[in-house]
């Protein structure tokens, strides 16, 4: 239960709503469902960690959020208003910011 209140406070932290974030596991899990043995072995993974940042992406655009193409991921809004990430980007992708 701990670790999902710490999680709970990160995404509220990254002022991403529990919503968008759910919304993007279940869209990429259901992409996840289409593949077959007949994909690649690491199909599963690679399409399951792009689609839920494609998702998450989408579901913050609208919120002021830009998208990087450099890592797929969601990155600072145009506003200038800076948001904690951490030692990394949103997802753990990429260069330490």
């Amino acid at each position: 239960m701990r670790n999902l209140e710490h999680s709970q406070q990160r995404l509220a932290q990254l002022d991403v709503s529990i919503e968008v974030f759910h919304a993007s596991l279940e869209q990429a899990i259901a992409d996840v469902r289409g593949c077959t043995d007949f994909d690649a072995p690491m199909m599963r993974g690679i399409m399951f960690w792009s689609r839920t940042n494609r998702y998450m992406a989408e579901g913050l655009d609208p919120q002021g959020w830009k998208r990087t193409s450099r890592d797929n991921i969601a990155d600072d809004p145009p506003d200038g208003e800076s948001r904690d990430h951490g030692d990394q980007r949103l997802w753990g992708c990429g260069e330490p910011t």
